[in-house]
């Protein structure tokens, strides 16, 4: 893949990212009524961009094309864009990552990176402590140990006053 059809995908993947978001968000919260063809056109939209992009990539111009039937239910229309933006952005994701270029970077595999690598530190750290710990040996001579101190005599009482 050439560096200007990496830099043209870019915005699009970015754009089937928004999709994605906005079709999980209106399934979540059960508010695609009425909106199932606008989604299914506006990934047709994009799918057809990326496609023009792609013309050798089979996954990319058959398999992952939207096969909806006329008058199907909102909901399996929603439910058919969920899984098509899904796999098209995984797949697209990959794609760019592998080519070795300008590569995009994804923030959440950063942050993912960073826990990763915490927990490694964490329990290298750890069987270390218990390696070292393991090997103290403290010697406590109770043979030879001074007498307690015997407490002091107590005070005389006061004495009352004279009157």
């Amino acid at each position: 893949m050439d560096d200007t059809t990496r830099t043209a995908l870019t915005p699009l993947l970015m754009a089937l990212k928004s999709l994605g978001k906005a079709v999980e968000k209106s399934v979540l919260t059960g508010t695609y009524e009425g909106t199932g063809d606008m989604i299914a056109r506006q990934y047709h939209n994009l799918h057809t961009k990326i496609a023009q992009l792609l013309p050798d990539d089979y996954y990319v111009a058959e398999v992952l094309k939207l096969d909806q039937p006329a008058g199907g239910h909102e909901s399996q229309k929603i439910a058919q864009v969920n899984l098509a933006v899904g796999q098209l952005v995984g797949y697209l994701e990959n794609l760019l990552k592998g080519g070795g270029g300008a590569v995009i970077s994804d923030v959440e595999d950063i942050k993912e990176m960073g826990r990763e690598l915490q927990q490694q530190i964490l329990s290298v750290t750890r069987k270390a402590l218990k390696r070292a710990l393991a090997n103290i040996d403290i010697d406590v001579d109770v043979k030879n140990t001074p007498d307690a101190p015997t407490p002091p005599d107590a005070p005389d009482a006061p004495k009352p006053p004279v009157v």
